[in-house]
């Protein structure tokens, strides 16, 4: 049987996420699916976080005899994939870990080089006022803004020296 391993592993779009699935994760590294599936359930077991973020249950149709069946299978977001992958060997694994290190290396190189003023500026400190520091503030603009008014009208009541 010839297995050619394509060129970028299989993600798909859902709910405007992107996923890869452990079916397409195993036959890109040339892994067995039942030992992907059984790498995912170890990494979900050790992780500190419950995982169901990154780790999602699916299944697919296989074709058993004359009929078919649902076999299990995992989507993953990419964290859950480069989580996953990181821990695969051999030359497919060792090509996706240079990859990724070197695009992280471009991005870090682009960061160091980029003027300050091309970068985004930052989102104003938002503060959170209590009702009554902002009935103070408003009583304390509104006061500001009466004595403008009422030194105004007093100048334009006074009569012009001739």
């Amino acid at each position: 049987m010839l297995n050619i391993t394509p060129a970028l592993p299989v993600v798909r779009v859902r709910d405007g996420e992107v996923y890869a699935n452990s079916r397409d994760v195993a036959d890109y590294f040339g892994k067995q699916h039942k030992n992907v599936l059984r790498d995912i359930a170890a990494i979900r077991l050790r992780k500190e976080r419950n995982g169901d973020d990154w780790f999602c249950p699916s299944s697919h149709t296989v074709k058993v005899g004359f009929g078919y069946r649902a076999a299990p299978a995992i989507d993953m977001t990419k964290d859950g994939f480069t989580l996953l992958v990181m821990g695969f060997t051999g030359r497919d694994a060792l090509a996706f870990k240079v990859a990724y290190i070197n695009r992280f290396n471009e991005m870090q190189d682009a960061l160091r080089k980029a003027e300050p003023r091309n970068l985004p500026k930052p989102e104003p400190m938002r503060f959170s006022l209590e009702e009554a520091d902002y009935a103070r503030i408003v009583a304390g603009v509104m006061q500001g803004i009466g004595s403008a008014l009422l030194r105004q009208s007093l100048m334009v009541s006074e009569p012009v020296p001739q």
